[in-house]
Formats: C-alpha cells, structure tokens, sequence
C-alpha cells in the first residue's frame, strides 16, 4: 500500500529552497563516495591493507620461495622511461616485495570494488518501491544510518583486520545510492527548471568521488585515517537531522509544462486528431509506463547507458593498477591518484546547462568514454593526463544524458 500525503500540502519558497541546497550538498558529499575507489586504494596500499597476500608461498616451487619475487620495475614492465630515470620501486616495512607489485593485493581490492559497484546499481529498482511504498523519510534515514555505519567499519579497518573493508565499501555504496535517488525528486520544486535541476542533481555524484582526496591530505599532516572516518560518520548523521525539514512521502509535484512552451500532454498522453465528417476531432490517450519502457528508443537507450557505464566502472577498477605500471615512483603515483580525484571535483560544472539528449550529447558522450577507455593502453603519463580530461566530461554526461532522456 502505498503511504500516503496531505494533497494540499504546500511548501515556502525558503523551505523549498532549503531542502534543495541540503539535498544538492548531501548528494555532493556522499552520493557516489564509493567511485572515488582509486584514491582510497592507493591509501590503502601505503597502509599494508592486505599486505599479507603477497606473501604467498609458492609450493611447487619450492620451500622458501617467494611466488611474487621483487623485481626492479623496469624489468616487469619495461618502462624504459623509469629505467632512463634511473628510478627503483619504494618499498614499505612489512612488505617482502614492493607495494606496488602484489597481484593477489590488487585481486582482493578488486574484487571489492565490484561488490560494491553491485551493491550500488543493482539494487536501484528496489530503492524506487522503497520510496514510493514507504517514503522519503524512511529511504534518508536507512541511507544515513547506513553511511555512518560504513564509515565506522571503514575507519576500523587495519592491516590487522582488513576484512571490515568489505561492508564498509557495501554499505558506503548502499546508502549513497539511496540517498542520490532520494535527492532527485527534489527537482520537482522548480517546474520551469525541472530539467536543469535534475540535471544538476544527477551529476552531483560525479564530484563526490573525490571525498576520499580527504584522506590524502590528512595523512600530510599525519591526521590518522580512523580519525577523519570518525568525522565523516558523524557528519553523514546530519541526513538523519535534516530529513525532519522535508515532507514525510515526497516532494509535492506541480507540473506546469503545459505552461512553458513545451507543448500540453506532451510527458503522460499521446493525443490524435483527425476529420469526421468535416468535424475536427482530438482524442488524449494516455501513455503507459510499460509502453513507454519498451519502445525502441528506451531500449537502445538502456543498451548505450550500460555499454558506457561499464566502460567507465573498468576504467575507475583499473585506474590505480594503470598508474602503478606508468609510475616510476610511489610518489608520482600519488600524484595521479590526488589527480583523479581533483577531476572528480570539477567535473560538476561539465553539465550544468539543460540536456534534452539530442544526438549530439549522446555522440559526444559516446566518443568521450571511447577515448577514455583507449587511453588505458598508453603506459605513459600523458596517457593518464589526457584520459583524466576525458572522464572528467565522461562520469557526469553519462548519468546526466540518460536522466534527461528517462525525463522526456
């Protein structure tokens, strides 16, 4: 049963106002924490996260024979740029060979990464029933409580015990997800501008990946990671807090599109005219959720957003495994890592206009994330540059197009 609301609520101009600016920052801050993944691996890496995988011993080799022996990086990857360099492999206590040559390390991190990527898409149908069966207060309170709980595991996580790593990056995943789909009704407080807001919103997980860049610069300042875990748990309760100033179900709706040009009925029916008897005759029929869904148009729609998403999910798996090839010291590596997450930052204002998914931002996406996924197969740090620039307009074009095409 669906729960619902007074139909003559109404809300203030303020109130309004204020609700999208908290949503907008919520969104911006948490919604797609769990893509700022490159960065965070990389810390974890310097943190012996998992380091004893890379112990292995290879039996059929023999006892005492390591299975992953450290080799200069030169001769595994044949960077001749390193090698001109004259550069070796920094390596951290605790490790038999260096941090950045572990591949059982770099499968457990992986195999992490798409956990957490299911959890975040998978489960988005059931997250749409959830706030139209139970509402917006209690979808923003799971995903609040959620967020803090995987902030806590995630702060708790050691080289001593790493497997907390698991639920934290499920559970970041989980209540991010909600909490973006809970914000983008919010778009439904500006008609004239719907498009645009939603545009807006939907984009705004893109720069929450780099919420991790954090952690980086805290550990300049030698700021315990646990420490800015225990921050950000207890500032992702301020969703609790805030979700009080918002209706309980949902963001009252009035559409007035009808209004600004755009044509009348043009979202919900279909409409038809022809002649009777030299008497003109117009019928309304409306249109349905499920023919809307398998029209062709729909389809292919859904075929471009998961070709292009896949790319981009590989692109952000295999990133931090990239630069540590190119790299020829751990501190370029953090280097490109602190750039990933520069981008991410930015990348908010590629799609700020109105998108009304035309062929031209659908191509334009399209060659973007093509260029993007090529670059991987350049190991040199121009390759890295220029496949940053291109997820920058890549990450926030894919979810924005498909929002604004779903929208009309």
């Amino acid at each position: 049963m669906t729960c619902q609301q007074a139909p003559d609520l109404t809300l203030s101009p303020c109130r309004r106002a204020a609700i999208f600016m908290v949503g907008a920052l919520e969104v911006l801050l948490f919604g797609g924490a769990v893509f700022g993944w490159p960065q965070l691996v990389h810390l974890l890496k310097m943190d012996s996260v998992f380091a004893d995988l890379c112990n292995d011993v290879n039996t059929a080799a023999g006892p005492g024979i390591n299975k992953y022996e450290a080799v200069p990086q030169g001769e595994i990857f044949n960077n001749s740029r390193c090698m001109a360099l004259n550069a070796t492999p920094v390596f951290l206590p605790g490790h038999k060979v260096g941090v950045e040559q572990c591949a059982p390390q770099d499968e457990m991190f992986a195999l992490i990464f798409t956990l957490a990527v299911g959890c975040y898409g998978i489960p988005s149908f059931l997250v749409g029933f959830l706030l139209h069966h139970a509402g917006l207060w209690p979808t923003r309170i799971s995903a609040g409580a959620m967020l803090c709980v995987g902030f806590i595991f995630l702060g708790i996580t050691t080289k001593e015990s790493p497997y907390w790593l698991f639920p934290a990056m499920m559970l970041l995943a989980l209540g991010g997800n909600q909490l973006r789909m809970s914000g983008l009704q919010f778009a439904d407080m500006f008609p004239a501008h719907k498009a645009t807001a939603l545009t807006l919103l939907a984009s705004m997980f893109s720069t929450s990946a780099s919420l991790f860049l954090v952690f980086q610069l805290a550990e300049r300042y030698h700021i315990e990671r646990s420490i800015i875990c225990w921050c950000l748990a207890g500032l992702s309760t301020f969703v609790l807090w805030m979700t009080f100033i918002m209706p309980p179900h949902h963001i009252p709706c009035h559409d007035d599109y009808d209004k600004s040009g755009v044509g009348e009925h043009d979202e919900l029916t279909l409409s038809y005219s022809y002649n009777t008897g030299g008497v003109a005759v117009k019928e309304v029929q409306e249109l349905s959720l499920l023919r809307a869904l398998v029209t062709l148009s729909s389809i292919l729609l859904q075929v471009w957003l998961t070709a292009n998403l896949l790319a981009v999910n590989i692109y952000q798996l295999t990133y931090n495994y990239w630069i540590t090839i190119v790299s020829c010291t751990t501190d370029e590596a953090e280097l490109f890592s602190i750039l990933y997450s520069c981008v991410n930052f930015i990348s908010v204002f590629v799609d700020l206009l109105e998108i009304r998914s035309t062929i031209f931002p659908l191509a334009f996406t399209t060659v973007c994330t093509f260029c993007m996924y090529l670059l991987l197969l350049f190991f040199h740090p121009v390759g890295v540059y220029c496949s940053l620039v291109f997820m920058a307009l890549t990450r926030p074009c894919v979810v924005a197009v498909a929002t604004a095409f779903v929208r009309i």
